[in-house]
């Protein structure tokens, strides 16, 4: 595999990364999903308050904490 090959693989998993993302959070596609959100590093739900503060939130409050830590 020659450097190109390796770009062109790395933008691609970057770019599915970012719509996989956008699509969590419904962007591009719609309103934002209804009903609770799971935190992406505990699995736990995101509670409603903070979905509606922060719309695009993808971790709870306290993951969220740590790792701006």
């Amino acid at each position: 595999m020659d450097d190109l090959d390796q770009a062109q693989q790395f933008e691609t998993m970057h770019r599915d990364e970012a719509i996989r993302r956008a699509r969590q959070m419904g962007i591009g596609v719609g309103p934002a999903p209804a009903g609770p959100r799971e935190c992406e590093d505990c699995g736990n739900e995101i509670p409603q308050a903070r979905v509606e503060a922060v719309p695009g939130a993808t971790k709870c409050i306290g993951c969220q904490e740590a790792s701006e830590g």
